[in-house]
């Protein structure tokens, strides 16, 4: 079950709004995919997918790649 999500739009000093998601304070999987419906005024429509991830995630920096032979070292 996707857990229940805030939609609000905040202004920047520049002028730009930002969309900020909230999500309840529930447990989350590590990874989820998420998408927005973007819809304009002039009745253009968009569907932007995101994958969120958890801060508790390795990532998959160019040291562990290295590390683990998936990048040429020159020498």
């Amino acid at each position: 079950m996707a857990p229940a999500w805030r939609a609000s739009l905040e202004e920047t000093p520049g002028g730009t709004p930002v969309l900020v998601l909230t999500a309840s304070p529930l447990s989350l999987p590590h990874e989820l995919d998420l998408q927005v419906a973007a819809s304009c005024a002039d009745g253009t429509k968009e569907m932007l997918r995101f994958l969120l991830v958890s801060r508790d995630v390795r990532s998959n920096t160019e040291a562990d790649r290295s590390r683990d032979g998936l990048i040429a070292r020159e020498g």
